[in-house]
């Protein structure tokens, strides 16, 4: 079958930091724009297949300009490893690798002068990612003694040259001495029924009890938020909730949250719809 060339944005996380790349996908009878690349030798063509991945040749932690483990290298020498670890191992296949992006910095041990904590050094702990407009949001992990504020970062004119740049952040939910696991971020950028832009942010944190959830409005411009709602907890773990924007109403976006430990979302007024559906909605 003929497959013209397809060219799309692509984003993903690595190493726990944001990493922005385009792909192409080519068959093989495309005539013209970048080609497949395929080193499994496939004899179906050009897909790329599957390949058993290199575990045992990547490594896990900060590396030199060779691609060596050294926690003691730069950050220029790190990022310089790194690709040519990713273009040595060819682990993009048909990626053209523009810009990786910190999202967690590394802090240096006066001691030993070795980096530790970062993205750079494998220890970062992206998650839940909300993409919307020109603006990006990249939530952590977090957890125990550790509270990471969510990235907010704004697309550049010029993104293909222009790395995105961190211009705020909105702080880590937490309880106590834990940080909640932003794990997931749902941007939404539609117009009301008057015709004005609208752009929020649904939030859904917490640990292995917990889960909560708020939205907040987000400046389309400065991409910094304007005001969030109240908190709603779920008394129990979310995770897995879908952002749905009704076609027939432009100002009615809800959010249907799943439930998946013990708990009602509602426990101060049970009933039929809690118990059947664990989801949620919000106007």
């Amino acid at each position: 079958m003929n497959r013209s060339n397809d060219l799309r944005g692509a984003w993903a996380a690595l190493f726990g930091g944001l990493f922005l790349g385009w792909y192409a996908v080519s068959g093989p009878t495309a005539a013209a724009g970048p080609q497949c690349v395929d080193f499994s030798k496939d004899p179906a063509g050009c897909q790329p297949s599957t390949f058993k991945t290199p575990m045992a040749q990547m490594p896990t932690v900060r590396v030199n300009r060779q691609g060596a483990v050294d926690p003691t290298s730069s950050e220029e020498d790190a990022r310089a490893g790194a690709a040519k670890l990713e273009n040595d191992l060819h682990l993009f296949r048909n990626f053209e690798r523009l810009h990786w992006v910190i999202t967690v910095p590394s802090v240096k041990d006066p001691a030993t002068g070795a980096w530790k904590g970062g993205d750079l050094d494998g220890a970062g702990d992206a998650r839940g990612l909300g993409i919307g407009g020109n603006c990006i949001f990249v939530g952590h992990g977090n957890g125990a003694g550790v509270r990471h504020a969510i990235n907010i970062f704004k697309i550049q004119p010029n993104p293909e040259k222009q790395p995105p740049v961190q211009v705020g952040e909105i702080p880590a939910m937490s309880e106590g001495n834990e940080g909640f696991d932003d794990r997931e971020l749902r941007s939404l950028v539609y117009k009301t029924s008057g015709g004005d832009d609208r752009y929020i942010l649904v939030r859904n944190g917490g640990t292995n009890t917990i889960g909560r959830m708020e939205t907040y409005r987000i400046d389309m411009n400065t991409c910094l938020p304007m005001s969030k709602s109240e908190i709603t907890d779920f008394h129990s773990q979310s995770h897995e909730f879908f952002l749905w924007h009704d076609p027939a109403n432009p100002n009615r976006v809800l959010v249907y949250m799943a439930i998946w430990t013990a708990g009602l979302p509602r426990p101060g007024a049970p009933g039929p719809e809690d118990s059947r559906r664990d989801c949620a909605g919000r106007d």
